[in-house]
């Protein structure tokens, strides 16, 4: 929860976009691309903070003291399908161990900007290592942005549907045509069969508790 006058930078890695060899036996997850992307994220959007035009004093003021930024994640279940992985088997597990990896290089990339630029203005000794950002993390829903992405999954939401439509103006719809993981595996095999079977099983379980990856999202100080 943000507090009064409060505003938080916010953007996403997209994890769908990271994995190589996708709808194959050797296909992984580049964490050193990831850890890259999270060094070049952390730096942007900690520049944002300096860029903006708040409309409020206060705005400006509580901006400028912590310096917040919400670094998250979107294409979380299309990466799991890319993996061949089920959603709710392999869910929490993997959350777990993406956010432990951004988290690590999110706060190393902070750290290394205080030493350059200086740390936020509130910053105290108990409030760790001196960083930044007073916070770096924040798992937004990236409706629009999961669009921007190529119709990537949301967030780290399931698949909500593999062709939907969606309402663009009052009086027009435009239909979502087949979405990322559909263009890559075109884009590997035509029709790979273990995206047909994955992309199957997302449907049935269309479920799954990644809340363990809360204790790598920072409480308001």
């Amino acid at each position: 929860m943000l507090p009064p006058y409060g505003a938080c930078i916010l953007g996403s890695l997209n994890l769908a976009a990271l994995v190589k060899h996708p709808f194959t036996s050797h296909a992984y997850l580049d964490i050193r691309r990831l850890t890259a992307l999270t060094h070049i994220a952390v730096r942007m959007l900690d520049n944002v903070n300096d860029v903006s035009n708040y409309p409020l004093e206060q705005q400006y003021v509580e901006a400028q003291s912590k310096r917040r930024i919400g670094l998250g994640i979107t294409g979380f279940a299309d990466m799991l399908i890319m993996l061949g992985l089920g959603y709710r088997e392999a869910g929490p597990e993997w959350s777990q161990e993406v956010m432990r990896q951004i988290s690590e290089a999110a706060m190393t990339a902070s750290i290394d900007l205080a030493t350059e630029k200086g740390a936020y203005p509130l910053w105290r000794a108990e409030h760790g290592p001196k960083r930044r950002n007073s916070h770096l993390l924040s798992i937004a829903p990236t409706g629009t942005i999961s669009l921007f992405a190529g119709n990537v999954s949301s967030g780290i939401e399931p698949v909500f549907d593999f062709e939907y439509k969606r309402k663009v103006l009052e009086f027009c719809e435009a239909v979502q045509g087949r979405g990322f993981r559909w263009r890559v595996s075109a884009r590997v095999d035509c029709v790979n069969p273990m995206m047909v079977e994955k992309m199957a099983e997302a449907v049935e379980k269309n479920s799954g508790d990644l809340a363990a990856i809360r204790k790598h999202v920072e409480q308001d100080r």
